[in-house]
């Protein structure tokens, strides 16, 4: 007999087209690591940000050393903004 719960596993598998997000399979780092990636892309697109743009962008700020500890929120997807080429050589980061 089956419960409700697995029910409704099994329902939102084929919703999703046979992969069930919220319930990833493998070791908990697997699901935490999981977690943290799909809140990091729906928050981007909540925040009218592009997610790859932004992710790509963010990671490479961040392991280029680019941006110091003191500066980490500006990698925040309601303060990212993409570093632009400015006619004077230099860049910015201001939204467009």
């Amino acid at each position: 007999m089956t419960s409700a719960v697995q029910r409704l596993d099994a329902s939102s598998d084929r919703r999703a087209g046979g992969t069930n997000l919220v319930s990833a399979r493998g070791p908990p780092p697997t699901q935490r690591y999981w977690a943290i990636a799909m809140t990091l892309i729906q928050t981007a697109k909540l925040d009218g940000v592009e997610p790859m743009a932004f992710l790509t962008d963010v990671l490479e700020r961040a392991v280029s050393g680019r941006t110091k500890a003191q500066a980490l929120q500006t990698l925040l997807p309601w303060d990212w903004a993409p570093i632009t080429p400015r006619g004077d050589g230099l860049t910015d980061g201001s939204r467009g």
